[in-house]
């Protein structure tokens, strides 16, 4: 969206009372300050005159365009609104309103105003690009591609079907082929910008932020910064491990929006990355001060401190819980708050009343999800099906003078955060974090094996799995030899692993079950593929499935994957530490024991907790909530779990 060349003519004839703008002196006032790139001031100056100037459609269009630029949607939605009921003949509002219902989710919304701008203006490629984004349905990534796929085999060089296909595959977290989609409808329509943005947000998602920034930077090449372009880079900052770089370009999001929450909120994510939670905590109760209804500032103050009933977020949230969403944007939303009040109520005793909240929102998520645990049984069983012939002859030979990979893997919440902290505190290791690499290079054989289970994997698949997955180590451009996996569903996949890297180390973490399926169900996890996590039952099952798949392996490659206990890492820290370093085949250096100073981010579940020294007694937490989790040890008893 330009501003540069935006000229706000007053609608009104003389003696119409029923558009009244402003004077022309206020009006120029106000596009010199857009033309300026001064968007929060001109946003601020507009609102000033709105008391005086009800009626005006000049006011509320440029309200409603300056919050779109802020990523104020819901201000945006509201203004541009108004705006298109005082002028309803006018397509540039129209179109504005469909992009602010397109960030709300409300795509449906969306269609009707796209519709209405092409109407008004037909040859408007802003208003063609939103409509094909309207097509997209939030609820249903699946059917979404599915429709999308088809419209694009009829017009395969159609730039904004091929952006809605991409922006789709990176909600089925399926990069490779989101980006390119994307970057083949960058090439058709090179001057798009919000084309460039979303390759540039989809590498991003792939974990590829060297990428990212140079996509995002030919995005600057066309216009100047925006707030949200900023927080975009800012994001991808941090996960490269820029923090210095990713804290420059949040603070210049806050110079462009002062009085706007979401740069605010961006920068205290990133010190919250970097365990400053003192820091992150100071920008979020700034947030507060001046937006005190901010729901993320409010989610992340009660997730980042422990909560007291007289917390002024503790309630809010409360109140927020009890609103009845009127869309899927609100009902995402609530989930949030549900996932926060759990906590909440954790933190101040009232067990009864966290699990209850968080079994509302899980079977939310679980029911939009569309989960079915019989799905992940077949899965499962596939798997084994189709390794179970595997001999080693058809394994690739051991490199030694290759990167030498560390695959950190296990259930999610059973300690692989904090062992990978541990082992990235060397000097010689790089932490990768959670690389979705092994995901990419193995997904479309699972889905081959489920069509033809009978299809045999042989030498040269792990041939071309260990090329493909070295190449995307490279893209990291890091220099050390020794590198971390932590995607802990590795486990699914860790006979890829084990077969393609037979010089790699694997480290399996083993944790209480209730405490690892509890502490998962007390989580939100945004990847499609943790469904099970959204059930009790479902997690209990799926533990028991987890740990016969993990003894297929053993059994498979015997003598290849280190077992460690996380309880007894938190009880002989150094013990354990010297015993996987030289497992690692790295010597001891001592600032390992001391992980919770290492200045690297950490982007999971767990930025908080490795933040702080080793703590002992968490795999107990779980007896506090014992007489409310019948159906997840009732489920870990059928699966024949020991626990406790």
């Amino acid at each position: 969206m330009q501003v540069t060349n935006v000229v706000f003519n007053s609608t009104a004839s003389p003696g119409d009372k029923t558009i009244i703008d402003p004077p022309a002196e206020e009006r120029k006032i106000i596009v010199d300050l857009l033309k300026e790139e001064k968007v929060a001031e001109a946003t601020r100056y507009s609102e000033g005159l709105i008391t005086a100037y009800p009626r005006s459609f000049m006011l509320f269009y440029s309200l409603g365009m300056s919050c779109l630029l802020l990523d104020e949607a819901e201000k945006a939605r509201v203004y541009l609104k108004r705006a298109t009921k005082l002028n309803p003949g006018v397509a540039d509002p129209w179109r504005c309103l469909g992009e602010a219902y397109l960030k709300l989710e409300l795509n449906a919304d969306a269609r009707r105003c796209f519709d209405q701008a092409l109407q008004l203006n037909p040859d408007d490629p802003a208003s063609r690009r939103g409509m094909t984004q309207s097509i997209i349905d939030p609820a249903d990534f699946d059917v979404s591609v599915e429709t999308l796929e088809k419209m694009v085999t009829e017009d395969p060089d159609h730039p904004h079907l091929l952006m809605a296909l991409g922006q789709c595959f990176v909600e089925q977290e399926k990069y490779i082929r989101s980006i390119d989609a994307l970057e083949k409808a960058a090439g058709l329509m090179p001057e798009d910008t919000s084309i460039m943005a979303a390759v540039g947000q989809a590498y991003v998602e792939f974990n590829q932020p060297d990428e990212a920034l140079q996509w995002f930077n030919r995005v600057l090449d066309h216009k100047p910064p925006r707030p949200q372009l900023l927080s975009m880079m800012a994001n991808a900052a941090r996960t490269k491990g820029e923090f210095e770089l990713a804290l420059d370009y949040a603070n210049q999001a806050i110079a462009l929006n002062p009085d706007g929450a979401g740069p605010k909120n961006t920068l205290a994510s990133i010190h919250a990355t970097l365990g400053d939670k003192k820091k992150a905590i100071e920008v979020i109760e700034d947030v507060l001060t001046q937006h005190p209804d901010n729901i993320e500032a409010m989610i992340e103050l009660v997730i980042t401190t422990t909560v007291k009933k007289d917390d002024p977020a503790y309630k809010a949230l409360e109140d927020a819980y009890k609103i009845k969403p009127e869309n899927h944007f609100a009902e995402k939303q609530k989930t949030r708050v549900g996932f926060a009040l759990g906590k909440a109520y954790g933190d101040t005793n009232q067990y009864a009343k966290s699990i209850r909240v968080l079994k509302e929102v899980n079977a939310k998520r679980r029911e939009f999800l569309g989960f079915d645990l019989e799905n992940e049984v077949r899965s499962f069983e596939l798997v084994k099906h189709v390794f179970d012939p595997i001999t080693p002859d058809d394994c690739v030979e051991a490199n030694p003078n290759d990167r030498q990979m560390i695959f950190i893997l296990g259930m999610p919440r059973s300690g692989t955060t904090l062992t990978e902290q541990i082992i990235a505190s060397h000097s010689q290791v790089y932490g990768g974090g959670e690389l979705n690499f092994m995901n990419e290079e193995t997904a479309e054989l699972m889905y081959m094996f489920g069509l033809q289970p009978d299809v045999q994997l042989k030498k040269v698949a792990f041939e071309h799995i260990r090329r493909n997955y070295l190449g995307h180590i490279d893209s990291l451009k890091v220099g050390e030899r020794f590198i971390t996996d932590k995607m802990p569903h590795n486990f699914l996949r860790l006979g890829y692993i084990l077969a393609a890297f037979p010089e790699a180390k694997v480290i399996h973490l083993n944790r209480d079950p209730v405490a690892v399926c509890l502490s998962c169900f007390q989580k939100l996890f945004p990847a499609r593929g943790m469904g099970f996590t959204f059930d009790l039952r479902d997690l209990g099952l799926y533990y028991g499935m987890y740990l016969d798949l993990m003894q297929f392996w053993r059994d498979k490659f015997p003598g290849r994957i280190l077992d460690l206990d996380y309880k007894t890492l938190t009880e002989d820290q150094e013990g354990q530490t010297r015993m996987l370093l030289d497992y690692c085949g790295l010597p001891w250096e001592d600032q390992c024991l001391e992980f919770y100073n290492t200045r690297r981010g950490v982007l999971t579940a767990s930025q908080i907790q490795v933040r702080d020294k080793m703590y002992q007694g968490s795999s107990d937490v779980w007896k506090k909530y014992r007489r409310h989790l019948g159906e997840l040890l009732d489920a870990l008893d059928e699966a024949g779990v020991k626990y406790g």
